[in-house]
C-alpha cells in the first residue's frame, strides 16, 4: 500500500512538472497600445518590455551548432500590428550582402525571415522578409517548410545597417493574417537570418530533423483578446495594350485592347476570405523564363504568377509526391487561359481544417478547337471549378479530398480523390493519394476513365533522409487542370541520403545519396529503371559542387533506350557584387519521335552569371544549350542554345526599369522586352511596357524564306494602373 502511494505521489509530480514545461512553451505576447516608428532604428522605449528570443542555431551548413553571429529577437503587438524586431549583430558590417531590388528578389543576399502559422496546425505558414535595406519578400511556406514566394501581402518594414549589423522592424497588419476566429489565439513562430559569406542560416527556434515535422517544431506564440477586424479591399484596374502583327512581310498595326477590370477580397471572419475578379488582365508583367523546347517528351512547365489564382493556392499541395512522379500538380491554374470571370472561397471552417473553392469561366482554348477541326467552338467558355479539403490531425498528420472539372462544349473531365499524411514517429511518417478521373472528348464516343494512387514511407533524421514506396497510374487517367507528364506507368521509387558534417572552414559538409525509380511500362509491358549515385560538396561564399553518375534505360514508344550519363553543378558567390553557376548533363538521351523514335548521345548545359555594379543597377546573362547526335552515324539530329539578358536600373525600392533580351539559335527568333514599374504595395501598380520579336526571314515571292536579316515580327505597347482600396 505504501509503494503504491509513492509510485502516485511520483506520477503526480511527473505530471504537474510536465504540464509546467509544456505550458511555459506557449509565450504570451505583451499587449502595447504604442506603435513603434518603422524605420529600422529600435530605439523605442516599447522595445525594452517586448518579449526577447535569442537562443539560434545553425540550420545550414550543418544543424545544431552555434551561429557565427549574434541574432536578438523583439516582438509584441498592439490591436492592429503584430510588431517584431530582429537585431542582427556582425563582426564586420562591411561584409554584409545587401543590394536595392525590387520586391521578392534580394533573397541572395543576407536576409531576416519571420514566420507565422497562424492556425497553429503544422499545416502551412506566412512568412515575411527583408534584406539589409528593407527590400521585402513574402510567400507562404508548405508542411516541410518549403517557401513558395508567389503571393504578395501587405505590410511593412525597414532596415538600417549600422556598426553593430543591421536591424530590421517589421509590423504585420492583422487584416493581411488569416487566423481562427477566437479569443486567443496561440500560434506558431519562427525566424531564420542568413549569412551568405558564410553560406550560413541561422533559426529560432532551432530546427532538428529527428524531432518531427518542421512547422511543429516553431514556438508557440499567445495573443490574447484580439478583436479581428474582417478585411474588404477592391482593386479596379485599367490595361491598354496596342498590338502589331506581320502580314505580308508588313507589319500592320492590329485592334487596341482597351479593358477595365475589378477585383476584390472581402473577409467573412478572420479565417474565411471570397475573392472575386471580373474581367481580369492576366497579361504577364513578368516574362516566362526561356526554356529548352526541343525534343520534349511532355509540355513544359510554367509557374502561376497571377495574383488572383495565388491567394490560398498552398492548400492545393497533395501528399505522396516524390521525384518522378507524373502528376505535378492536382491544380495547375496555369490551365485556365483567359477567364472573363472567376470567384474563390477559401479559409477554415472548423478546427484544424482548410477549404479552398475556385470557379471560373474560361475562354475555349482557340488551339484545341483546331486540333479538333471544331473552329466554331472558338472564344466559347469553359467552365473550371476546384474543390480542396483538408483536416488536419496530430503533429503534421492530415487526410484531404480534392475534386476538379472542366466543362467545354465538347466534352468534359473531372479528377476526385484524397490524399493524407500520417506521422508515425518523430522521424518518419507515411504519405498516400488516390485520384479517378473520368473524360469525355468530342471525337470519342463513350467516357473513359483513368486512376492514380502512390503510397510512400519517409524517414528522416538529422544525418539520413529516406524514403521508399510505390506508385501507379492507368493508361487513361487524364487531368486538364492539373500538370500530368506521363500516363500508364507503376514505379517503385527509393532514395536514400547520408550527411557527413565536415565542419571546415573550407568544407561544410558533404552529403551523399542513392535514388533509383524502377518501373513498368504498361503500354509495352517492358521494364525501365533509373539509378543515380550522387555527392554534394557544402563550402564558404554558397559554393555548392555536385557530381552525379546515372545508370538506366527508358522505355518509349515501345523500345527501351539507354539512359547513362553523368551531370555536374557548380555555383558560388566569390564576393558580394557577383555570383555565377554551370550545370553540365553528357550522357545517352532519346530522339522523342514517336513515328521514328532513336537512340542519341548527346549534351545539355546550363549557365550563367549576375553582377551587381551599383547598389541600383545589375546585369545577368543566362545560356542554356542542348543537342543530340545519332549514336549510329555521328549525324546531328539537333541543337539549341538561348541567351538571355536581364538588366535592371532600381530607381528605389518602389520603381525600376527592366529589360529582358533573349535569342533562341534553334527558331531563329530575337525577343525584346522593356518594362517601367512602380509597386507602391501589391494591388498599387503601374506598368509601362514594350514588346517586340524578330526572326531571321524576309518576304520574297509571297512567301517567307530563311534570311541572314532580322524582320520584326511583331510588337505591342502596353499600359496598366491599378490601385488597391482597404476598408
Amino acid at each position: 500500500m505504501k509503494s503504491v502511494t509513492i509510485l502516485q505521489l511520483i506520477v503526480l509530480i511527473l505530471f504537474f512538472l510536465v504540464k509546467s514545461i509544456l505550458s511555459q512553451n506557449v509565450v504570451d505576447l505583451p499587449y502595447i497600445q504604442q506603435a513603434p516608428t518603422i524605420d529600422g532604428v529600435m530605439n523605442e522605449n516599447v522595445w525594452i518590455t517586448a518579449a526577447t528570443f535569442t537562443n539560434f542555431k545553425t540550420m545550414k551548413p550543418v544543424i545544431g551548432q552555434k551561429p557565427s553571429q549574434k541574432t536578438v529577437i523583439k516582438m509584441y503587438y498592439n490591436s492592429s500590428y503584430l510588431f517584431v524586431g530582429v537585431i542582427c549583430y556582425d563582426s564586420d558590417p562591411s561584409d554584409i550582402k545587401y543590394s536595392l531590388s525590387s520586391r521578392d528578389n534580394a533573397m541572395n543576399d543576407d536576409w531576416v525571415a519571420i514566420a507565422l502559422d497562424t492556425f497553429n496546425n503544422n499545416l502551412s505558414a506566412y512568412y515575411f522578409a527583408s534584406n539589409p535595406l528593407g527590400i521585402q519578400n513574402d510567400g507562404t511556406l508548405d508542411s516541410d517548410g518549403n517557401p513558395d514566394s508567389t503571393p504578395d501581402f501587405i505590410w511593412k518594414c525597414a532596415s538600417k545597417v549600422s556598426s553593430i549589423g543591421y536591424t530590421v522592424e517589421f509590423a504585420i497588419p492583422f487584416v493581411s493574417l488569416r487566423f481562427p476566429d477566437h479569443k486567443d489565439i496561440t500560434m506558431g513562430f519562427k525566424v531564420a537570418r542568413q549569412i551568405t559569406r558564410y553560406s550560413e542560416e541561422d533559426d529560432y527556434p532551432g530546427y532538428y530533423p529527428d524531432r518531427g515535422a518542421a512547422l511543429a517544431q516553431f514556438q508557440k506564440i499567445r495573443i490574447r483578446n484580439l478583436v479581428p477586424k474582417n478585411i474588404m479591399e477592391f482593386i479596379p484596374a485599367y490595361t491598354l495594350s496596342q498590338p502589331y502583327a506581320i502580314n505580308n512581310g508588313t507589319l500592320q498595326r492590329q485592334n487596341a485592347d482597351n479593358n477595365f477590370g475589378l477585383s476584390s477580397t472581402i473577409g467573412l471572419s478572420s479565417d474565411i476570405t471570397l475573392d472575386a475578379t471580373y474581367n481580369p488582365d492576366f497579361s504577364q508583367i513578368e516574362t516566362d523564363a526561356g526554356q529548352i523546347n526541343v525534343n520534349l517528351r511532355y509540355s513544359a512547365y510554367y509557374p502561376e504568377k497571377r495574383p488572383f489564382f495565388l491567394e490560398g493556392k498552398n492548400i492545393l499541395g497533395i501528399a505522396g509526391q516524390v521525384d518522378g512522379f507524373p502528376l505535378g500538380e492536382i491544380v495547375n491554374t496555369r490551365t485556365i487561359v483567359k477567364p472573363k470571370f472567376g470567384v474563390k472561397l477559401s479559409g477554415s471552417a472548423f478546427s484544424n481544417d482548410k477549404f479552398y473553392f475556385l470557379f471560373s469561366l474560361d475562354n475555349y482554348p482557340g488551339e484545341v478547337a483546331s486540333q479538333n477541326n471544331v473552329s466554331e467552338l472558338s472564344n466559347k467558355k469553359a467552365s473550371v471549378s476546384v474543390l480542396r479539403y483538408v483536416k488536419t490531425f496530430g503533429s503534421d498528420s492530415y487526410i484531404g479530398g480534392v475534386f476538379t472539372s472542366r466543362n467545354l462544349s465538347y466534352g468534359y473531365n473531372y479528377v476526385t480523390g484524397i490524399d493524407g499524411r500520417l506521422r508515425l514517429n518523430t522521424i518518419s511518417y507515411f504519405e498516400y493519394n488516390s485520384f479517378f478521373s473520368l473524360t469525355k472528348q468530342l471525337e470519342l464516343s463513350n467516357k473513359y476513365n483513368g486512376s492514380i494512387s502512390s503510397f510512400i514511407y519517409h524517414y528522416i533524421t538529422n544525418n539520413i533522409q529516406a524514403y521508399a514506396g510505390i506508385y501507379n497510374i492507368s493508361r487513361n487517367f487524364d487531368t486538364q487542370v492539373g500538370y500530368l507528364t506521363r500516363t500508364g506507368i507503376t514505379t517503385a521509387p527509393l532514395f536514400f541520403q547520408y550527411r557527413f558534417d565536415i565542419n571546415k572552414s573550407w568544407l561544410y559538409k558533404i552529403e551523399t545519396y542513392y535514388w533509383a525509380a524502377h518501373s513498368l511500362d504498361k503500354y509495352s509491358n517492358l521494364y525501365e529503371g533509373q539509378n543515380q549515385l550522387s555527392a554534394r560538396f557544402t563550402m564558404p561564399y554558397q559554393t555548392v559542387f555536385q557530381l552525379t553518375l546515372q545508370k538506366g534505360n527508358e522505355i518509349y514508344s515501345d523500345k527501351s533506350f539507354n539512359r547513362d550519363g553523368y551531370s555536374i553543378d557548380y555555383s558560388m558567390a566569390p564576393i558580394k557584387n557577383f555570383s555565377f553557376y554551370s550545370d553540365l548533363v553528357l550522357g545517352k538521351f532519346i530522339l522523342y519521335d514517336a513515328a521514328n523514335p532513336q537512340q542519341g548521345k548527346g549534351k545539355q548545359v546550363s549557365a550563367g552569371f549576375q553582377v551587381q555594379l551599383t547598389s541600383h543597377f545589375k546585369t545577368s546573362l543566362d545560356l542554356l544549350y542542348a543537342d543530340l547526335f545519332s549514336v549510329n552515324n555521328g549525324s546531328k539530329f539537333y541543337s539549341e542554345t538561348i541567351y538571355q539578358n536581364n538588366t535592371v536600373f532600381q530607381l528605389n525600392e518602389y520603381f525600376y526599369f527592366r529589360s529582358i533580351i533573349e535569342y533562341n539559335n534553334y527558331s531563329k527568333q530575337l525577343d525584346l522586352n522593356l518594362l517601367a514599374a512602380f509597386t507602391y504595395i501589391p494591388g498599387t501598380v503601374i506598368y509601362l511596357g514594350y514588346g517586340s520579336s524578330y526572326q531571321k526571314l524576309r518576304w520574297e515571292n509571297e512567301s517567307y524564306v530563311p534570311a541572314d536579316n532580322f524582320l520584326i515580327t511583331n510588337k505591342s505597347f502596353f499600359f496598366k494602373a491599378s490601385y488597391l482600396f482597404r476598408f
